[in-house]
């Protein structure tokens, strides 16, 4: 089915990547080759305020290790022959991923979103922007957390 898959994963809920991988597997093409990217926004920028205490040198050491950590689960729950491209990007989430997803032309985002409650009534949920707006098809899977 699709060739160019984005799979946003969030490092503050590691326990959603198995969920999202298989769901990436079972939309995969199977007749034609398949890259797998995930991609990881990173807020913490968006808080002008952690500006002045965050030096570059950590901000690299972190970017690596957040790499390191999404290609390490991926390379665990994908098939041996799967190419698995990692992506971090830093800005306000559903912004990113409509971003990268442009970029890289993919046919389909998955991506995980909390059931909704009050707040998400008013403000609205990074999903529900991104189904909104991206160019492509977007498959949302309910956590449970």
């Amino acid at each position: 089915m699709y060739r160019t898959i984005l799979i946003t994963v969030d490092m503050a809920h590691p326990e959603q990547m198995p969920e999202l991988i298989r769901a990436a597997i079972r939309v995969a093409d199977e007749t034609s080759p398949v890259v797998f990217h995930l991609l990881y926004v990173d807020e913490t920028f968006v808080h002008h305020g952690l500006y002045t205490h965050y030096d570059k040198t950590e901000q690299k050491l972190a970017r690596k290790d957040i790499k390191r950590k999404l290609k390490d689960q991926a390379i665990q729950l994908l098939p041996n022959e799967a190419e698995i491209k990692c992506h971090i990007r830093e800005g306000t989430v559903h912004e990113q991923i409509l971003e990268e997803s442009r970029q890289l032309k993919s046919d389909v985002i998955l991506m995980m979103a909390r059931r909704p409650g009050l707040a998400s009534y008013f403000v609205g949920s990074n999903a529900e922007r991104v189904v909104r707006h991206a160019k492509c098809t977007v498959m949302v899977l309910r956590g449970s957390y």
